[in-house]
């Protein structure tokens, strides 16, 4: 700004009309590349993004993210790592009296071959993680001996998949060097939380999700990112003893006879990944709000349901003295699902926001350049423009001649 500021106290010493009007011209061009600057600068400033989590209030980020950048590999790596330490597994299963989950090997062992991406140039999810210092995880409140229960103690889980969780995020703090704290929001069905992860207003789901299932009309399986398999668990459907069906088929059959034609389902995600195994004829039945797997057994004992479909079943075991277990030969595996990566936006795509290190900053600094470019260009031409004038040799003759000017000024000229 030093040359057009050089050469507007030269333009402010003549005293010709017509160098009125440039002056006032160019201070409006003046004016006009000081404001784009200014903005040039502000928008830089507001480019840094800020990350809040209202835990207590709803928990969820206030800025969705719907890119899980890296974060999805830094819970594979850690998944590997967990189940490349001799023992973890069975441990994990005998602790917690969990020990009909089955260990499905999706993700090889080989801490070569799975690495956490460095935190300078992390995206998405696992930069929101590492910069707030907390992992938000959605889930619902359910409980089932061993596998998990919610329910008593909401901020602190016990079971299977809770310590499952607490030894993913174990490896991630110690492998970034930082106390990264689980916050858990739960909602009122897993249909809600897996809509939820796909907004990215959390980083990821508890680890028990089916692979299966549907969001938005669309497959889990290309609607979401998800981890390598964290467990997979052979599921049952509950009936009362006295109704005489030992297996599946005899099962099947009474759906389609009647009189009773419903299912309990706890979540939609199992429902959608048996759903094919019925007939037409069997209606599912899911609780709206708070699933219960106890409340969904007793509507089978008080003959309001068939029978009631069980993801975390324990083979050999009773349920009650009046219910039974009937193995349905599927397996299903478990995962964390994510945000998709490069999924259309919901809300706000954190990578294209961002201005460190990336396309954005480059973009504002080449934008003050170019501001910088043409201010220095005008005042170098205004500044020859004033230096023709001091010598007599004008580029722009005047507007008006000074004789006729005066007279007009003066009141001698005619009207």
């Amino acid at each position: 700004w030093v040359p057009l500021s050089f050469s507007f106290g030269f333009l402010l010493r003549s005293s010709s009309s017509h160098w009125m009007m440039m002056s006032s011209l160019m201070m409006c061009v003046l004016t006009f590349l000081m404001m784009m600057s200014s903005f040039c600068v502000f928008t830089s400033a507001a480019a840094e993004t800020t990350y809040d989590v209202r835990d207590g209030a709803g928990g969820e980020y206030d800025v969705g993210i719907t890119t899980s950048g890296e974060l999805s590999q830094a819970v594979d790596a850690a998944i590997a790592e967990l189940m490349g330490t001799k023992g973890w597994f069975h441990d994990l299963r005998n602790t917690t009296g969990y020990k009909h989950a089955l260990e499905v090997v999706t993700c090889t062992p080989d801490k070569n071959m799975w690495l956490y991406p460095p935190e300078k140039t992390a995206t998405g999810s696992l930069k929101r993680v590492l910069t707030t210092g907390k992992l938000v995880v959605a889930g619902v409140k359910w409980s089932a001996p061993g596998a998990a229960d919610y329910r008593t103690n909401p901020d602190a889980p016990t079971g299977f998949w809770p310590k499952y969780l607490e030894a993913i995020v174990d490896k991630i703090s110690k492998a970034y060097k930082k106390n990264i704290r689980v916050v858990r929001i739960y909602y009122q069905t897993s249909g809600v939380v897996v809509d939820k992860v796909q907004a990215g207003v959390v980083d990821m789901s508890e680890p028990y999700y089916y692979i299966s299932g549907f969001v938005n009309n669309k497959p889990r399986i290309e609607a979401l990112d998800y981890s390598c398999i964290t467990a997979a668990t052979e599921g049952a459907f509950y009936v009362r003893k006295d109704k005489n069906m030992n297996t599946f088929d005899d099962l099947y059959e009474k759906l389609v006879a009647g009189p009773l034609h419903t299912v309990g389902f706890i979540g939609q995600g199992n429902y959608d990944s048996m759903s094919d195994k019925l007939p037409s004829s069997a209606v599912p039945y899911i609780p709206n709000n708070n699933p219960d797997s106890s409340a969904l057994n007793q509507r089978v004992i008080d003959n309001l349901d068939l029978a009631v479909y069980v993801s975390e079943f324990n083979p050999g075991a009773d349920v009650t003295d009046l219910l039974m277990a009937i193995p349905t030969g599927v397996v299903s595996p478990r995962v964390i699902l994510f945000p998709q990566q490069g999924a259309e936006a919901k809300s706000v795509d954190e990578s294209k926001t961002r201005n460190s290190d990336d396309k954005s900053g480059g973009g504002i600094i080449v934008g003050l350049v170019i501001v910088a470019c043409v201010a220095l260009l005008l005042g170098v031409l205004l500044t020859f423009v004033v230096v023709r004038e001091r010598k007599g040799a004008p580029i722009f003759m005047p507007l008006l001649d000074s004789v006729s000017t005066n007279k007009a000024f003066h009141g001698e000229g005619g009207l």
